[in-house]
């Protein structure tokens, strides 16, 4: 024998061979003599004199450790029995011999005993293909502790439905608990690492969106987003509705005991055409408190074609005000330098023009189309021409679309 433990994905597919020094006689490979303790129903070909190889079609028990016993009636082609304990003298039931088989976690494609983002990227992409290799439903739950040790038993029906769906999430929810010791780790990146997909943003005042400036949009993303939990509410993400209904979507997240990140893990069950335009992949809802931007980490993961993208990217999410409002200007009384805050909800020309007490036009300070946000400008007590104005009572108005307010400051020289 080569090994005496062995890894093995829990498919009805699987199979696996055992090799032997010497020949083996046909007439005894039968199940009496090679056995799986407690799993009836294994089927044995002898592909060589000397390997034979073995499958269950009824399927195997995942995340559990089963023993094939090879039986010291088992012969060799001169006639003699097995020499389980290879002393040279086969001395009947001492000679029994036991190989271990470690099976992984049902849906462990990459086999690395976790439960992660990997294996959500295969199973969607064998959901898209119809590949059978990658079902996770039907299963049998009556192996030992069942379903609270997610020892399931593969049963496929070459058919994706929700019984795969939900075996896939029952498997993710039995690893995101850390007792079991299978959850995968969030996607963190060390700075100076490129934004190499292209990620792009948007935030409209509520929703902050989150896509790929890429040819191929990916099925299954990862997100880890770093911010700061006091200034900033960071909601439960969304799929979104132009890529896919909502049901066709199925969204994870991996947990973390610190407040300032949030992780999600989205995939769309329904494949997109390359000819689709459709610029997000995600949507999170997001609150902040206060006037002033928020810087926020963007750590993602996604694989297209076969290729794992890893990317890192620094955005500034500025707040945007529910409605136009100007704001008294600060100091007042000044001397000569004040500052005049105003707030903006949507894109807009914006025209802020100083007045004397005669009604006098003083200067333009800004005429120009501006993004929506909170903004603010100076004044450093000059006229159009650059002079210094004299001590006195001064109007400032803004004017933006439909859009008009006007306020009184005082300069004291």
């Amino acid at each position: 024998m080569f090994e005496d433990t062995l890894w093995i994905y829990p498919h009805p597919d699987t199979t696996f061979t055992l090799s032997f020094d010497l020949p083996i006689a046909a007439e005894s490979v039968v199940e009496d003599n090679i056995y799986i303790t407690g799993l009836s129903g294994i089927t044995l070909e002898q592909v060589t004199s000397y390997d034979i190889d073995i499958n269950r079609p009824d399927g195997y028990p995942a995340n559990s450790t089963i023993g094939v016993t090879i039986s010291h009636a088992l012969l060799d082609t001169l006639g003699k029995e097995f020499d389980g304990d290879g002393d040279g003298d086969p001395s009947g039931t001492d000679d029994d011999y036991t190989i271990y088989l470690k099976t992984h976690y049902l849906a462990d494609f990459n086999q690395d005993n976790k439960i992660g983002g990997t294996d959500l990227s295969v199973f969607v992409d064998g959901w898209h293909n119809e590949d059978g290799r990658f079902e996770t439903g039907p299963v049998n739950e009556d192996y030992e502790e069942g379903a609270s040790n997610a020892q399931f038993i593969l049963q496929p029906d070459d058919v994706f439905d929700i019984e795969d769906l939900m075996t896939f999430i029952r498997m993710w929810n039995f690893c995101a608990d850390s007792l079991n010791g299978c959850d995968e780790t969030l996607v963190l990146l060390a700075t100076g690492t490129g934004d190499n997909g292209s990620l792009t943003t948007s935030y409209d005042g509520t929703t902050l969106s989150l896509g790929f400036d890429q040819g191929q949009m990916p099925a299954v993303a990862e997100f880890t987003l770093e911010y700061n939990s006091e200034t900033v509410t960071l909601g439960r993400a969304y799929s979104d509705t132009l890529r896919a209904k909502p049901e066709k979507s199925i969204l994870f997240e991996k947990k973390t005991q610190d407040p300032n990140l949030r992780n999600q893990v989205l995939a769309y069950l329904e494949s997109m055409d390359e000819d689709d335009d459709v610029p997000w992949f995600i949507h999170f809802p997001f609150e902040m408190q206060g006037k002033d931007p928020e810087n926020i980490v963007v750590h993602y993961a996604y694989s297209v074609n076969g290729q794992e993208v890893l990317g890192r990217k620094e955005i500034s999410v500025a707040p945007i005000p529910e409605k136009f409002a100007l704001y008294q200007n600060y100091p007042n009384p000044f001397n000569p330098m004040t500052t005049i805050e105003y707030a903006i909800p949507e894109v807009v020309n914006v025209n802020i023009v100083i007045y004397d007490i005669m009604g006098r036009q003083v200067k333009t300070l800004l005429n120009e189309l501006q993004e929506p946000g909170y903004r603010s400008i100076k004044w450093s007590s000059t006229n159009a021409a650059g002079e210094l104005v004299s001590t006195g009572v001064y109007f400032y108005m803004i004017s933006a679309g439909q859009h008009h307010s006007v306020k009184k400051m005082l300069l004291m020289k």
